[in-house]
């Protein structure tokens, strides 16, 4: 038997540091600053602005 599934909807949830220490959330940030790809440094301002 051959099925083929399709989505009526997709979801996600997303991991932004909401539940990190003061401390270890700057730690995170400044490691993704020096690493500095357009990625990092996207992720470190959405850290920001849910902060």
């Amino acid at each position: 038997m051959i099925l083929k599934l399709i989505p009526k909807s997709i979801s996600c949830k997303l991991k932004m540091g909401q539940n990190l220490p003061p401390e270890r959330k700057k730690l995170l940030l400044k490691h993704l600053e020096e690493r500095g790809t357009p990625l990092d440094l996207l992720s470190a301002n959405a850290i920001r602005q849910l902060s």
